[in-house]
């Protein structure tokens, strides 16, 4: 099969599935939502920034990290199996400590949010199962095959949802006193239980491999050889990636910490913190999740790829792929802000009129974050691991400082975290742009890549505009003309785009 075919392939799989998981994840919000409240969303939110930030450390890099080095030219096939399985025992042991850290330390890494402890330590084994199931997805990413990574993260958030909702509710029912944390512990337990089924589906799906690829010949390897390479090909990862997402909890800090310094209730900073991480949020990394399948499907084609036309090519493709997605996905958000929330979570009041400026504001971050998720793993598959580091750094600076001002000195409060969300999408678009653009017309390939997705957008825009329109004379329920809106703008997007497509190519 051809690098495009598999290109288009993988993407397809991983993003079609990708809506699944999104569908099932902000369904399962609602009555998860319903039943542990803003206040409860917020000790889960919390808790969940922290575990991330140590996830990010110790495994969120290793899928990636584990296609680049197995899909190389740098191993002969015979080698990649002992290579592997230096992979395996690297993941186990950063897994494992990550765990520890996560759970020994809790009381010490929730600084200024001692409610959220118990969420955190439920957390915590979650990094060594997701720890050893990064490496598996590695490995048949590697082989350009999408399929079971897909699956995977369908059964994980299949389980995270159902044990997420029955143990948040049953926790409720049985605990007397401190309901909105018991309920986070609930929500939390259901993240443990999904990856954990996610990495046994993984495991039986390679043993079965296994057998295949015992027939072949096998060449023993320097173990010391590959585990230097291992290291200098995660440290850059895992520094890039855990710099790219410690804003959001930095963030978290500033807000719970100068406000509550400045006299503001705890619990009221809680709702809001629930509100902007379990609604804004949600909603925030779905655009970003479907575009985060491009650069798993890119990797492998950077890395093995043996010209600069070739690297172009598949570069023009990610761009191309990135503008398509994520521009009506923003869109309409933008305009279906109320509905969708009033759908989604069903609340009304202040905090639902929040949720909606929330959105309408802060989602034109993940234009940015999108270009720079690609970007990222263009410049890693380039072997410039150093540059997206740098880059990041000086993005988090400038953002922490901007925060800090905002926090102490205005009244945004809630607000300034989504001031910070845009800052820093745009901060580190434009830096990883200005590097690309030293190896390969980044620039020239994005501006190629704007055109038709941008026009087909727009068209999207106008008929949605007028649905909107309608929906003011005829009043139809909310569900209904959500509905109708979905549908009909899919339409009108993927119609316009196509017959655009088609034409650029005449």
């Amino acid at each position: 099969m051809s690098n495009d075919k598999t290109f288009i392939r993988n993407v397809s799989v991983l993003s079609f599935v990708g809506i699944l998981v999104r569908i099932i994840g902000l369904f399962y919000r609602i009555p998860l939502t319903n039943i542990i409240g803003n206040e409860g969303n917020g000790y889960y939110g919390s808790a969940y920034n922290i575990y991330t930030m140590i996830l990010l450390i110790s495994s969120t890099s290793i899928p990636m990290a584990v296609s680049k080095i197995l899909s190389s030219n740098q191993w002969k096939k015979e080698e990649k199996t002992e290579v592997f399985r230096c992979m395996i025992i690297y993941a186990f042991i950063s897994g494992f400590i990550g765990s520890e850290i996560c759970y020994s330390f809790a009381h010490i890494l929730t600084i200024g949010n001692t409610k959220a402890i118990p969420v955190l330590k439920m957390l915590a084994p979650t990094i060594f199962f997701s720890s050893l199931m990064g490496t598996f997805r590695g490995y048949f990413q590697s082989k350009k095959n999408m399929v079971p990574t897909a699956i995977s993260q369908l059964i994980e958030q299949l389980i995270n949802a159902i044990v997420s909702i029955s143990m948040s509710y049953f926790l409720i029912r049985s605990m007397g006193q401190n309901k909105a944390i018991w309920g986070a512990v609930g929500g939390a337990t259901g993240t443990l239980a999904g990856a954990i089924a996610g990495f046994i589906f993984l495991l039986i799906l390679y043993f079965s491999f296994k057998k295949k690829e015992e027939k072949e010949k096998k060449i023993k390897s320097n173990k010391k050889e590959i585990y230097k390479v291992l290291i200098l090909t995660m440290i850059p990862m895992i520094l890039s990636t855990f710099v790219h997402n410690i804003g959001a909890t930095i963030d978290m800090t500033l807000f719970y910490n100068i406000l509550q310094w400045k006299e503001m209730d705890y619990q009221n900073l809680s709702n809001l913190y629930g509100v902007y991480s379990g609604q804004f949020l949600v909603l925030y990394h779905v655009p970003t999740a479907l575009v985060a399948t491009i650069s798993i499907s890119i990797m492998p084609l950077i890395s093995s790829a043996k010209t600069k036309k070739e690297i172009k090519k598949n570069s023009y493709k990610a761009m191309q792929t990135t503008c398509m997605i994520i521009f009506p996905c923003v869109a309409g958000l933008i305009l279906l802000a109320e509905p969708i929330l009033q759908v989604l979570f069903h609340q009304s009041g202040e905090y639902f009129d929040l949720s909606v400026k929330f959105l309408q504001l802060g989602i034109i971050g993940t234009i940015g974050s999108s270009f720079t998720t690609v970007m990222i793993t263009i410049l890693q598959g380039l072997n410039h691991m150093k540059t997206p580091i740098k880059n990041i750094t000086i993005s988090i600076i400038i953002q922490t400082i901007l925060n800090t001002i905002l926090l102490l000195f205005t009244n945004l409060n809630i607000y300034v975290l989504i001031v910070s969300t845009i800052t820093y999408s745009i901060l580190t678009c434009y830096l990883n742009m200005k590097s690309l653009s030293k190896d390969i017309p980044i620039v020239k390939l994005w501006k190629k890549s704007i055109k038709t997705p941008l026009i087909a957008t727009i068209i999207m825009l106008i008929v949605l505009i007028f649905l909107i329109y309608l929906q003011t004379i005829c009043q139809l329920s909310v569900y209904l003309f959500l509905a109708i809106s979905i549908c009909v703008s899919i339409f009108i997007y993927f119609g316009s785009y196509y017959l655009l497509y088609k034409k650029n190519i005449r």
